[in-house]
């Protein structure tokens, strides 16, 4: 069930994302003057970018919060595939 749960909310986001795009995208280009419109793009998928990035270390973090550490000495005494799985 959580499986389907996450695929159904990557789902939702994807479909947000893309419509996020298709609207925004025209709407930055006509902004501001038209001479300017392909460096108002670059500007706003720059920021698209760093809010990406920046989404997958908020996230690492809150997803991976308990998630308890492995000492190299338990990490040592594992099989390849134990490794493998963690």
């Amino acid at each position: 069930m959580n499986y389907t749960l996450f695929l159904i909310g990557l789902f939702i986001i994807a479909a947000g994302l893309g419509c996020l795009e298709t609207a925004a995208n025209p709407f930055v280009t006509v902004l501001g003057p038209e001479s300017g419109g392909h460096f108002r793009l670059n500007l706003a998928q720059t920021f698209n970018s760093f809010g990406a990035i920046i989404a997958v270390v908020f996230g690492q973090s809150l997803i991976l919060s308990n998630v308890p550490h492995q000492s190299q000495e338990a990490l040592d005494k594992m099989t390849p595939d134990q490794l493998s799985a963690l």
